[in-house]
């Protein structure tokens, strides 16, 4: 069975918090978020988008999820779009995450290759990483780091963070479908 392996890292943040994942090569760029928002630790309590290209150019494409607000393009439908189409040919292999509009968690994403595996394996599928995942809505990577070393202000609302613990092992994968027909699905 063939994989795509990326790796994930966040921006602003060192030492460096990243993830390494394999998923499948059908995976849809809503597949990727909702994997990438498993194996960080996020809650998918806030919106994303996906920049493919050089921000400089005309060329720069967002993927996400449209809004219909219309004070900027929406940018392409996430679960409308393949991963796989734009990792063929000569481009770039990586391109960037933005989570949370708001704390502005910005992730590095870098294609490392098509891999074989054993049929057998479940995927997507964590393979590596260091340190926890920042809480959520926590102000961001200068608030985090207040956190960290102890005189964020809101401190106390987590005393159970220790930024050097992460468990490849533990991280629990969602599916796309469900978390799609959960956020956008019809009310019954």
């Amino acid at each position: 069975m063939m994989v795509l392996r990326f790796r994930i890292q966040l921006r602003y943040i060192d030492p460096p918090i990243w993830r390494q994942i394999e998923v499948p090569p059908d995976y849809s760029f809503w597949d990727l978020h909702v994997a990438i928002q498993d194996v960080m630790g996020w809650q998918d309590y806030h919106l994303h988008e996906f920049f493919l290209g050089s921000p400089s150019s005309d060329e720069e494409i967002r993927i996400g999820i449209p809004d219909g607000e219309g004070w900027q393009e929406d940018p392409a439908a996430g679960w409308e779009v393949p991963v796989l189409r734009h990792l063929l040919g000569t481009g770039p292999k990586s391109f960037r995450y933005l989570y949370d509009f708001g704390d502005d968690w910005l992730h590095d994403i870098t294609y490392e290759g098509t891999f074989e595996i054993s049929a057998f394996v479940d995927l997507p599928r964590c393979v590596g990483g260091a340190r926890a995942c920042p809480p959520e809505d926590c102000g961001g990577p200068e608030s985090y780091e207040e956190i960290v070393s102890g005189v964020h202000e809101l401190q106390d609302a987590f005393p159970d963070l220790d930024p050097e613990v992460f468990d490849c092992a533990g991280i629990v994968f969602t599916d796309p479908d469900e978390r799609w027909d959960y956020a956008f699905g019809e009310e019954e």
